[in-house]
Order: C-alpha cells, then sequence, then structure tokens
C-alpha cells in the first residue's frame, strides 16, 4: 500500500513521493517515450540503475503499459529511519537507532535532482 505524499511536474517529468506502508518515503520520476533511459533500462544489466545518482541508488525501475519509465528510490536503508507520523509505522522497523528520518522535502529534492540528470540525457543524445 503506498499513499502519495507529494505529486509535482519538474522539468517535464512527473514527480512522486509515497509513504511505502511501513513508515518509509520512497521517491518516483517518470520518463516520457522516447526518453534514452528507456533504452538503458532494455539493455539491461543494471545500466540505468548504475546511471542515475540519488540516495541509496535506483531500487525500483518499472516500464509501464503506456510506454514510460518509472524509476524510483527509498529511504529504508542502513542509516535510514521510519517516520512515526506515517501510516503503517512499525517500531519493529526502526531498528536503526540512528537512522535519521527522510522527510517528504529531502524525498522531493532527490527527485528534483534525478529529473536534471534525466533531462541531462535527453541533451547529450
Amino acid at each position: 500500500m503506498r499513499d502519495s505524499l507529494k505529486k509535482f511536474p519538474y522539468l517535464g517529468f512527473e514527480c512522486e513521493v509515497v509513504n511505502n506502508g511501513m513508515g518509509f518515503r520512497c521517491g518516483y520520476v517518470t520518463v516520457p517515450v522516447g526518453h534514452p533511459a528507456i533504452d538503458l533500462y532494455h539493455e539491461g544489466d543494471y545500466e540505468i540503475e548504475n546511471t542515475i545518482d540519488c540516495h541509496g541508488g535506483v531500487t525500483y525501475t518499472q516500464l509501464n503499459d503506456d510506454g514510460t519509465l518509472t524509476i524510483g528510490f527509498d529511504c529504508a536503508h542502513y542509516n535510514d529511519a521510519p517516520d512515526p507520523r506515517l501510516k503503517g509505522y512499525n517500531p519493529q522497523f526502526a531498528s536503526h537507532i540512528r537512522g535519521v528520518v527522510r522527510s517528504t522535502e529531502y524525498c522531493v529534492q532527490q527527485c528534483m535532482k534525478m529529473a536534471e540528470q534525466l533531462k541531462l540525457m535527453e541533451v547529450k543524445s
């Protein structure tokens, strides 16, 4: 179950920050049809995951039915902590005593960072 926390357009990409249902935020950027990132996705070997720099690295890629590609990251890595204010928070996931709760604004910034890198891919192709 994913709850949308913020949706916004940026540089021609659709971006979204969600609660993953366990109190951790995730961020996603959807790439339009014809974007060079889709070719990297089709090439496999984690090419797109190794190209985009974001919090914890790319942990999600999904080719959508409409031909767009969604690329995402999560904030459920070592040194991340779940947000007790989000639905689905479970203290057992808060095992990282010194973990940091990554805010919605932090995830927005990470989505923007991804979109900026994706925009540069358009310019280079």
